[in-house]
């Protein structure tokens, strides 16, 4: 996802502390970011829209997202525990979504928030299907 990657350029050193307040010295910090982003990305990427719109709120959002990391395989490759990856992504999941919607769209607009998004435009496409 672009968004995200965006962010984790625009945002590193914010995203940084919020690790070493979760925990991580500096380097893991910097080791886990990247493998933390692309689990993200690929949980938010993965499909269910409805089960994630279900959630209601961000907090919603981010423990569905949160069920779709492998956060053990994540921990594995950067070479700390398991329960300090939860904590990073516990951390990290509300933050990252905050700035997805501060840019202006980001999840709001990928998950139909607003006038468009993927919703919005699988509906249009539905009712051009049906000449509705």
């Amino acid at each position: 996802m672009e968004i995200l990657k965006n962010l984790i350029s625009e945002h590193g050193p914010s995203l940084m502390s919020t690790l070493t307040e979760s925990g991580f010295t500096a380097e893991q910090a910097q080791q886990f970011l990247p493998e933390a982003a692309q689990g993200i990305s690929e949980a938010i990427s993965g499909g269910g829209l409805s089960e994630m719109l279900s959630g209601g709120d961000e907090g919603g959002m981010a423990s569905t997202i949160m069920s779709r990391i492998d956060i053990e395989g994540i921990a594995s490759k950067v070479g700390i525990d398991s329960s300090l990856a939860n904590n990073g992504l516990t951390s990290l999941i509300p933050k990252v979504l905050a700035m997805m919607n501060a840019e202006g769209g980001g999840l709001s607009s990928l998950l139909g928030g607003g006038s468009g998004g993927v919703i919005g435009s699988v509906a249009g496409m539905v009712g051009k299907l049906f000449n509705k």
